[in-house]
């Protein structure tokens, strides 16, 4: 048995578990000692790594094999790069009025159990410093990423060795010999960053983000055709093309957060008015009727990997939503838009497609927030895609209509004025969120959509009474965020991780 033990302790009864921006994580360090021990001191470290890992060619010129389509595995060598996002460090003993008093080295405990409490603030942005130790099997670092100056990531896993962000508690009790081994405790935590955009609350909400495709059925005939009292003896009907658009509708910044409804509507937008569409006596003529027969909203999501100046781009896809069968609209029923047509500056007419289509589109609760570290580039893409006929026929003639758009995933952690506040004041230097990037015309095409632009709305804010001030300098912080402690909790609670990130 050894004589002495140490562990530490995290107190995750508050914060659910999960920590964020401007959390004060606290916690002890209990020291169960045996038999006499003599000590130099205890330090208790609060760490961040941002930690990847690719196995690449050991010489540029080495060619794939045609066969497997791989590189030959003894050709092969592993470089990593870790990032210190999250340091701090605090010395629990000799406790702090007796090291400004006592120039000793060496402290000795006798048997008995000993608690030693600490604190650490978790700030909003990252402290970043580059590891540059080597194990054996890989390559010392030589070529390290550019540092990103930007808000703390969350706590990322999953993806093995290749990628992840971890952050824990260390504790260090250093023996005074050289010989005897130093006592050690390591605990993780999970860490979900508070949503920041860098925008101000108001232009939040007066702007939209939409995504189109424009789609036409040709040469089509109406269902109905009106005729006059006196129907010439032939009767000729003209066939005609329907064009309308296909269009998704965001807020802006374009945003999706775990477990909640989704945060888009769908519409199908014409050029043409209702008109066009009725009989003279109001119904439908039968032309503008669209079959929606499927539809299916996939989140693309892209991890960018960098280790030592190699990087790998890699991809995966998490399914949403997969709805089959018919839903029929028609533009007949079409409203005018406060949208104008890009090409003619001529008013647009819409209808909305029924929410319950894709409500239960929703984001899983493991999937992390969008973020940027010097070695990790977490982002997303909302991908809808949809069947649309004129003809109720179980879709064999449906078109497929894609939306693609680039979004932010939030960590569903609002933040309170007090706090934006703070982190405007110290913003210098730091890399700000990316918002959206307006696709070029070659990204329109690969994307196969017609138009991606953000357009303003007559949303109303309204009036925002402040509350009092609370004693505590944590109570402040919080007191004005629009989510309460139940939702607030729960958003903390969701955010799980792989069980690789609870291993040292």
């Amino acid at each position: 048995m050894s004589p002495s033990d140490i562990t530490v302790h995290i107190d995750t009864r508050e914060k659910a578990g999960t920590f964020t921006n401007f959390d004060v994580i606290r916690g002890y360090v209990a020291l169960t000692v045996t038999s006499g021990i003599s000590l130099n001191h205890i330090l208790v470290k609060l760490e961040g790594i941002s930690k990847t890992e690719l196995l690449v060619p050991k010489n540029p010129s080495a060619r794939v094999d045609k066969e497997t389509g791989k590189y030959d595995p003894k050709e092969m060598k592993r470089v990593e790069e870790t990032h210190r996002v999250l340091y701090n460090t605090v010395m629990v003993f000799p406790p702090e009025n007796v090291r400004t008093v006592s120039k000793q080295k060496e402290f000795t405990l006798t048997p008995g159990e000993y608690k030693y409490p600490f604190s650490f603030k978790i700030l909003f942005a990252n402290d970043c410093t580059t590891s540059l130790k080597t194990t054996f099997g890989r390559d010392l670092v030589l070529e390290t990423s550019k540092h990103v100056h930007a808000q703390l990531p969350p706590s990322f896993s999953g993806m093995g060795n290749t990628a992840q962000v971890k952050y824990f508690i260390k504790v260090t009790a250093k023996r005074s010999s050289l010989l005897r081994t130093n006592l050690r405790s390591f605990k993780p935590f999970v860490m979900l960053p508070l949503d920041y955009n860098g925008l101000d609350p108001s232009e939040e909400s007066n702007k939209i983000m939409f995504v189109r495709r424009s789609v036409v059925f040709k040469n089509m005939l109406p269902a109905i055709v009106e005729v006059k009292p006196a129907p010439p003896k032939r009767l000729m009907v003209k066939t005609s093309d329907v064009p309308f658009y296909v269009e998704a509708r965001l807020g802006f910044p374009a945003c999706l957060a775990p477990s909640t409804v989704p945060a888009f509507s769908l519409h199908i937008v014409s050029p043409l008015p209702s008109r066009n569409y009725r009989l003279s006596n109001g119904d439908t003529s039968g032309l503008g009727a669209i079959y929606i027969t499927s539809l299916s909203v996939d989140l693309l999501m892209t991890t960018l990997v960098i280790a030592q100046g190699h990087k790998s781009e890699l991809k995966s896809v998490e399914r949403l939503l997969s709805f089959s069968g018919i839903h029929e609209v028609d533009l007949c029923e079409v409203k005018e838009s406060t949208a104008k047509d890009h090409k003619t500056g001529e008013p647009l007419h819409e209808l909305e497609l029924p929410q319950s289509l894709f409500q239960n589109a929703v984001l899983k609760d493991h999937i992390p927030p969008s973020f940027k570290t010097c070695n990790i580039n977490r982002k997303y893409q909302l991908c809808i895609a949809c069947g649309v006929s004129s003809t109720a026929n179980n879709g064999k003639s449906a078109q497929k209509v894609e939306l693609v758009t680039d979004v932010r995933v939030s960590s569903g952690l609002s933040m309170s004025m007090a706090m934006r506040e703070q982190v405007e004041s110290s913003l210098d230097g730091m890399e700000r969120p990316t918002l959206l990037t307006r696709p070029t015309t070659s990204t329109i095409s690969s994307m196969r959509t017609d138009l991606v632009g953000v357009s303003e709305t007559s949303v109303v804010n309204s009036s925002h009474e402040e509350p009092p001030a609370l004693p505590s300098y944590e109570d402040v912080l919080w007191q004005d965020t629009a989510q309460s402690d139940v939702e607030h909790r729960k958003a903390r609670w969701r955010y799980q991780q792989h069980e690789q990130h609870y291993t040292h």
